[in-house]
């Protein structure tokens, strides 16, 4: 009574000091204040700063207390405006959009909407019982108001039908009513008047404040038109306060007067939004009488007001229930635990309205499966991404990660709790394994024949184990002993992917889901009654548990968890939906009898370490390191063990307590041959004849790890370093051996001749010899020095001899004797040979030494037996029945104790440091023991290697190759590079280290730097282009490329971007290609209608052929030193220059020849068909040398030539040119462009053009400079920098030059047959069987009639006349009147040529009449810029050719015409207008009188009809760095898996392509450990400037696919 007269006392002083309100508004980032209302001037004060997206405000006047609630925080937070506290967090889990906030000022509680989980929720202001008050049938709620003393609540509903409701404040559903239904929209802030118990509320689409009593009768508008998109609102004394949205204000409005509302706050769009207003009054407040102050009400936890008498009734936080009126449960009692990737919640089942809270854990990346300890009532789960496995208790609390080392993909987890063990599945390393519930004791039970163990279950008083395996080609349900032993598959037809797993113990039955299938099935324990127990509306299974008489599932798909009877399948109920991310799920009874037990109940079963249950018996185990004592329960740590290889096993053997026999869990063996170990760092090593690899691991089996896995053929003997960290071994098949580091870099082969069948090997770190048996016949064991020097025989005729063995305290070599079935032994040199052991032996194979003993294994018998070393007695078996041991060593410190130079920094080497025997050198006289050495083909200096400059690789089927023609290293060394499947063409960068090469498979080209890494595309198979063969330019680091389908040469950036097309012909077919870097040359074979030789600058541009009649030709190379370049055809190999004048025959009868290629003065060519690589000098024809032999699939072979520093180019990086970089003068660099694009102004960028026609040339310094290829080499100057006459080839006075081709014989001129490409040599031929002078044509009867009818005298030239001998006697007559008509003749034709000669001046004195040079020389007539080239010039007709006279009848002159524009060429005045002319006219048809040229004519375009200077166009053609925005492929479509097909397959997608669209990604592979992000996606809202949870549909399974 006292305390209710206090709070009507404080009420009234505060109504009578606070005539001065205040207003509260909140926006996303801030709380304000404005104290003074309706006195001016209103100061906002900020109250509460850095909030992450504010939404929604409430306070409690009694404690001066404000709090809010954050979208983006996901919580509800309180701050009390006295300065000395800080901000409380009151709701901070199981929150998503606290929308609307209303406080309960009466009892102390906030109740809240959520417009996210679709909730509303209430809490005691001190955090405590939290309760869900509604749950069905609301959609998006918003906004809340409280009316306490009446006991009801009302909020506003924004779903699909918007709505008003109200219910009473216990949440009792008979209370809740509809009472606004209509004319609603968008129902956004709702406020109350307390004395007139009256609602007004906003309608944000409708823009209208209405008001209404408490059961929504008497409806009226207050306010419309007038205002828009009202929001928050609040009352106090009959004024209304609200905020506008869009308009980032606040407004008042006074019921009692006409006026139209107030602004109280002004905003701008920049200006954040008032989300929501209050007035902080005392008033807003008011006394209320409290039927809940008295002990609670007498309830246990809540009291909630109500509407019905007594006015109040008791209720239970969410999730408990109720076990009288007013008493709550002691905590959940059924709880379901649900694991939702990066958290785990709780829902719990006792109640209906499955509530579901977030369990506070920190760190979760990607949680798969969970599982309940209920002794000590924690929590254990895997997480993929963090490959930990972790446990806390029920709370939160004392998290801790028990599982963190040498674990890849954790999956599925199960708790023995009767064992106290705990069991998990591992997808990376394939096994599964043991530990106690601490994390100790760690075992491996299961490595062999699982593919990707998923879900895993335990019976523990049953003693077995149930785990699901999601093997692609053989997925199954297992059983097994809880050790791991009794192994049966239960079932393994008709599974798609079994996900989980669940057991119910008293029924004996496996449940499973299976995710493909889409079903739940279930089957005995003992495999038998399989039966389908639920098939419908199952799209994506993923979880499985079972509680009581119910199953409870996971569902990716439609994101829900259900349950079902367990026998019947009926009852089905989703728990919980909308839920992404679902993985594993466990149900739970926390508090009951816990099901069955089992031996290891009592103390652990007597076991020191791990007790594990099995069907009949238990047994006691250990932790890896360790072995069962005498006693087989007490586990010790052995002093020393054998190891050894057997096929498919690694085997671990103790020597002091048998019946210790261990498998290494090392999984992929598949014959293992020979094996070693390294003591400090716990790993084993071993060969793999099958695999053809080397491989590591730690001695648990973990961290598998090849390191040697190319270029070995049958890898038979291997030896660690121990002490230099290097690893030696044998390859019988290559005859090799060979040193690397142990982690397999800097390979190098030390011996390799003279070797016959190498197989054993054992090392001397401490004295640095290496020993080796070769079984070739009679047999010997060899010792050289550790880097392969001052080899020597130690032992021979000995027969086959293996497991040799170094005993480092005696200095003694053993050895298994196979002819002789003996045990042998001999000093380190090799001396005294004795036999040890000689009987009872079949075939000895493996041998090893420890102390006073040898171990060794017997082939036939498969006994491991023991004897003293020296006499061969105190022979013990040591084990059985182990046949066909291929190596044994024992694992003890005295086996690797000794030290030498290399152990320390390597000996300071950078690659590898080996070890000699200390000796005198004569030279330094000093003791060395060890050399730095480098791998293969790489040359010390320094002490640092640096790596080859010219060698050659050739390409086989399925691998590349180094080879060196140095004679003193082993020649060849298989390139590290993965996944090669069909490689046909193959290229090199010496600057980048760079390998390409052409799949012909896919086809695609792909490139990896030569150790091996990086390996990509560069041109991806989805373009769908055919590449044929490709050249590098090593400067600039472009690809080129022939495409077979376009019949094209292509270049690309060695990232991939396009450049551009630079050759592409009509009618050719450019197939192999090769570069000239130097002098910026490109050549390639043609395969078209005429097959020859082509050349053209790297753009493409000023084609020359080279050789042509070429048919099959198969192969191309440059010397891009001695200026030659090589090509074979038919049988032949020909070299040439670089202009084709000097072709030579090199060889001859080859056969299918695969590649050919130059390196310093040898050509190298490979012949597929007799499978060998051979040589021969490049200037001279001689012996051919065989290289390599017995090669097969060989494909290809390059030469690689590193540029020298001192030899720098400007083309390195670029050259700053835009596309394309040759060198040009000055060392200077030159630009050009690919088809389609010409250089701008700059002279360095390409900018749309057009193409220029096949038969043009352009000259080198200009690219705006064009001739036809038909005045190249003519003997006149066409360019400006001559580059038109420059590498012509020197003719005889008797031969005619095909265009610098190369020469024929000028009778072969116009003989009606072509002898020359584009038939060039019957061009300008005289009509009717004339003959040509240099200048002009003469009948042929005047030929070789003694007298000189040519102005050169070429008609009566002795090349011309082979069948003159003397002049023949004339009469005077004769003799006169012919020189009468030839002086006639002469005059005449010397005033045409005279006059056809002014056409183009080739000297500096004819640049006087030139009208660009007239123009240059007069500072006031600057030099018009060219004119760019037309766009789809004319090809030339074959009756427009340059000749020198005319005659009637004879040929066109040289002219301009459409394709070649004068002006361009000499900077010739474009001014005198144009003309435009068809675009299908081209060269002028021949005229007895042609137009003057554009040279010696003013004019500089033509404007007779024929001419077409001034045709223009635009090409259609863009820059090639715009080309992927514009020709964009169309985004991947997201589907499910159920949805795509059926064989849950998904297309390759780019993804450089795909990044550039916003679209979904493609779902990944359904394996079970995925990555998926399930992004959410929402519309947009006027609410909270944000958007709403939308989410997409699930993926199809949680592959965790590497990004």
């Amino acid at each position: 009574m006292l305390i209710s007269l206090q709070l009507a006392i404080l009420s009234c002083l505060l109504a009578f000091t606070q005539g001065n309100i205040s207003l509260l508004f909140l926006t996303s980032k801030d709380i304000r204040t404005i104290h003074n209302v309706g006195n001016k001037p209103m100061k906002q004060n900020i109250i509460i700063r850095n909030l992450m997206d504010g939404c929604s405000m409430e306070y409690y006047h009694a404690d001066n207390m404000v709090c809010w609630g954050d979208r983006i925080k996901m919580a509800i937070s309180c701050q009390s405006l006295n300065i000395s506290q800080s901000k409380n967090l009151l709701v901070s889990s199981g929150l998503l959009s606290p929308d609307g906030l209303a406080c309960d000022w009466v009892t102390r509680k906030m109740y809240w909407t959520d417009g996210e989980t679709n909730r509303i929720e209430v809490i005691e202001l001190n955090g405590l019982n939290r309760k869900v008050l509604f749950w069905d049938n609301i959609d998006q709620p918003r906004a809340i108001a409280l009316a306490p003393k009446r006991g009801l609540m009302f909020w506003t509903d924004w779903g699909d039908v918007s709505i008003i409701e109200r219910a009473g404040m216990n949440g009792n559903h008979s209370s809740r009513t509809v009472i606004v239904s209509h004319d609603i929209f968008w129902p956004n802030g709702l406020t109350i008047d307390y004395d007139s118990e009256t609602i007004y509320w906003t309608d944000g689409k409708l823009n209208f404040v209405a008001a209404m009593d408490y059961d929504g009768r008497n409806r009226r508008t207050i306010i419309e038109k007038i205002i828009q998109y009202p929001q928050s609102i609040t009352f106090f004394k009959n004024k209304l306060y609200w905020s506008e949205w869009d308009q980032h204000t606040v407004q008042v409005y006074d019921m009692a007067s006409d006026k139209e509302p107030k602004t109280l706050v002004n905003g701008t769009v920049s200006v954040l939004a008032p989300m929501s207003v209050l007035i902080m009054d005392g008033n807003r407040q008011p006394y209320v009488e409290n039927p809940c102050r008295h002990k609670n009400g007498g309830c246990s936890h809540l009291c909630l007001l109500s509407p019905f008498p007594p006015g109040y009734s008791c209720a239970c936080p969410t999730g408990i229930k109720k076990i009288s009126d007013s008493t709550c449960a002691d905590g959940v009692q059924e709880l379901l635990l649900l694991v939702q990737r990066s958290e785990i919640t709780n829902i719990s089942l006792d109640t209906n309205d499955f509530y579901q809270t977030e369990i506070p854990l920190k760190g979760i990346k990607y949680a798969f499966a969970i599982d309940y300890d209920p002794v000590e009532k924690q929590i254990f789960w895997t997480d993929d991404e963090t490959r930990v496995i972790s446990r806390a208790n029920l709370d939160g609390s004392d998290q801790k990660e028990i599982i963190s080392t040498e674990i890849s993909h954790p999956d599925g987890v199960a708790v023995d709790w009767v064992a106290r063990n705990l069991y998990w599945t591992d997808t990376g390393t394939d096994r599964i394994e043991v530990a106690r519930l601490s994390g100790a004791c760690r075992k491996i039970l299961i490595n062999e024949d699982l593919a990707q163990p998923r879900a895993i279950a335990l019976a523990p008083s049953f003693g077995l184990m149930f785990w699901s395996d999601w093997d692609d080609k053989h997925p199954k349900i297992e059983r097994a002993a809880l050790d791991g032993s009794q192994r049966v598959i239960l079932v393994d037809t008709n599974l798609g992917w079994p996900n989980g797993i669940a057991l119910d113990l008293e029924s004996k039955t496996v449940y499973w889901c299976d995710a493909h299938k889409d079903i739940i099935e279930m089957i005995n324990f003992d495999g038998s009654s399989r039966q389908k127990l639920m098939t419908d509306d199952l799209p994506h299974l993923f979880g499985l548990s079972l509680l009581g008489d119910y199953l409870y599932w996971t569902d990716w798909q439609r994101r829900v968890v259900e349950k079902a009877h367990k026998i019947t399948g009926h009852g089905r109920t989703i728990i919980a939906d909308n839920l992404p991310n679902l993985m594993g799920v466990k149900a739970v009874k926390i508090n009951g009898f816990l099901p069955g037990t089992n031996a290891c109940a009592d103390r652990n079963g007597g076991c020191s370490d791990l007790c594990l249950n099995r069907p009949d018996d238990y047994i006691c185990a250990c932790p890896y390191g360790f072995e069962l004592s005498h006693d087989n329960r007490t586990c010790v740590e052995p002093e020393a063990f054998l190891i050894l290889a057997k096929k498919d096993k690694i085997f671990r053997i103790s020597i002091e307590n048998y019946n210790n026999d261990v498998i290494f869990a090392i999984s992929g063996i598949e014959n293992a041959t020979a094996l070693d170990f390294v003591l400090r760092d716990l790993k084993i090593y071993w060969t793999d004849v099958q695999m053809k690899a080397i491989f590591k691991a730690y001695m648990n089996g973990s961290n598998v790890e090849k390191i040697i896995e190319y270029g070995l053929d049958q890898p038979e003997g291997l030896a660690v370093d121990w002490v230099a960290h290097n690893i030696y071994w044998v390859d019988t098949g290559k005859k090799t051996i060979e040193v690397s580091r142990l982690d397999g870099s800097s390979r190098r082969v030390l011996v390799w001749e003279n070797i016959d069948e190498p197989r054993s090997l054992a090392l001397n770190p401490r004295d640095g010899y290496m020993y080796w048996s070769d079984w070739r016949k009679p047999g010997r064991i060899e010792r050289t020095f550790m880097d392969g020097s001052i080899r020597e025989t130690i032992l021979n005729n000995i027969g086959r001899t293996n497991g040799l063995t170094v005993d480092f305290v005696d200095n003694l070599l053993f050895w298994a004797a196979l002819d002789t079935s003996a045990i042998e032994c001999s000093e380190l040199s090799g001396r005294n040979k004795r036999v040890i052991i000689n009987t009872d032996m079949k075939t000895p194979f493996g041998l090893t030494q420890y102390q006073d003993f040898v171990y060794w294994t017997d082939w036939i018998t498969g006994e491991i037996s023991r004897a003293n070393k020296k006499t061969g007695l105190n022979r013990t078996k040591i084990h059985e029945k182990l046949e066909r041991v291929t190596d044994i060593h024992i694992f003890h410190a005295s086996r690797q104790s000794d030290w030498n130079q290399c152990e320390v920094s390597n000996g300071k080497c950078s690659h590898l440091c080996l070890v000699q025997p200390e000796q005198e050198s004569s030279a330094l006289k000093a003791r060395t023991a060890y050399v730095c050495s480098c791998p293969t083909h790489y040359t010390l200096v320094n002490n640092t290697c640096v790596p080859p400059l010219n060698f050659l690789l050739y390409s086989q089927k399925n691998a590349i190759v180094r080879l060196s023609p140095n004679q003193y290293e082993y020649p060849f060394v298989q390139m590290p590079i993965p996944s090669l499947r069909n490689v046909r063409a193959l290229e090199f960068d010496p600057l980048s280290q760079w390998i390409y090469w052409v799949d012909g498979k896919n086809p695609t080209i792909k490139k990896v730097l030569s150790n091996g890494k990086n390996l990509t595309f560069v041109i991806p198979p989805e373009e769908k282009t055919f590449p044929f063969d490709l050249a590098v330019d090593p400067y600039s680091g472009f690809i080129f490329w022939t495409c077979s389908e376009s019949n094209s040469i292509n270049v690309t950036r060695s990232d991939g971007i396009y450049v551009g097309t630079v050759v592409k012909v009509e009618n050719e077919k450019p197939r192999y290609l090769a570069i000239h870097s130097k002098r910026g040359l490109l050549f390639w074979t043609d395969h078209g209608s005429v097959p020859r030789i082509k050349r053209a600058r790297l753009d493409g541009h000023n084609t020359l052929v080279i050789a042509t009649g070429l048919n099959n030709l198969t192969g191309l190379a440059v010397d891009s030193e001695a200026d030659l370049i090589f090509y074979a055809y038919q049988e032949f190999i020909f070299s040439n220059d670089l202009v084709g004048s000097k072709p030579y025959q090199l060889a001859s009868g080859i056969h299918q020849l695969a590649g050919l290629a130059v390196l310093e003065n040898f050509i190298y060519y490979v012949d597929s068909f007799h499978q060998y690589i051979k040589r021969i000098h490049k200037l001279r024809a001689g012996e051919q040398e065989v290289i390599i032999a017995r090669q097969i699939y060989m494909t290809d072979i390059v030469a690689v030539h590193t540029p020298l520093p001192e030899d720098p180019n400007p083309c390195v990086d670029g050259g700053g040119c835009s596309h394309i970089c040759v060198l040009g003068e000055n060392k200077s660099p030159l630009c050009l462009c690919p088809q389609g694009l010409s250089l701008g102004e700059d002279r360095r960028n390409c900018e749309d053009a057009v193409e220029f026609d096949k038969d043009s040339f352009i000259c080198q310094n200009s690219e705006q400079s064009v001739i036809p290829t038909a005045w190249i080499c003519d003997g006149q100057v066409d360019c400006d920098d001559q580059s038109d006459e420059f590498n012509c080839p020197s003719c005889r006075p008797d031969e005619f030059s095909c265009q610098g081709a190369f020469c024929i014989s000028k009778l072969k001129r116009c003989d009606g047959v072509p002898h020359c490409p584009n038939a060039l040599d019957e061009t300008d031929c005289c009509p009717d069987g004339g003959f040509r002078c240099d200048t002009a044509c003469i009948d042929h009867q005047h030929m070789c009639d003694g007298v000189a009818n040519c102005a050169d005298g070429s008609d009566e030239a002795i090349h011309n006349c082979p069948m003159k001998s003397a002049p023949k006697s004339t009469s005077a007559t004769v003799y006169i009147l012919g020189l009468f008509f030839g002086l006639i003749a002469t005059v005449a034709i010397s005033s045409i040529v005279s006059y056809l000669r002014c056409r183009c001046p080739t000297n500096n004195s004819a640049n006087a009449s030139r009208p660009d040079v007239l123009e240059a020389t007069n500072p006031l007539t600057p030099k018009p810029r060219v004119h760019k080239v037309p766009q789809q010039p004319t090809p030339l007709s074959k009756h427009n050719r340059k000749m020198g006279g005319v005659r009637p009848g004879s040929e066109a002159v040289r002219m301009s015409a459409l394709s070649y524009d004068r002006s361009r060429l000499t900077g010739a005045s474009s001014s005198g207008g144009s003309s435009s002319t068809p675009s299908g006219a081209g060269y002028p048809q021949e005229t007895l009188n042609p137009p003057p040229s554009p040279v010696t004519d003013p004019r500089s375009v033509c404007v007779e009809s024929h001419c077409c200077s001034a045709y223009s166009g635009m090409s259609s053609r863009r820059p090639y760095r715009h080309y992927r925005s514009i020709n964009k492929p169309p985004p991947p479509t997201p589907c499910s898996t159920d949805v795509c097909d059926e064989s849950d397959s998904y297309a390759y997608t780019n993804s450089k392509r795909s990044s550039e669209y916003d679209s979904d990604p493609l779902p990944p592979p359904p394996t079970p450990r995925s990555h998926y992000t399930s992004d959410m996606s929402y519309p947009s809202s006027p609410y909270t400037e944000r958007s709403y949870f939308n989410p997409l549909p699930p993926p199809p399974s949680p592959d965790h696919s590497p990004s």
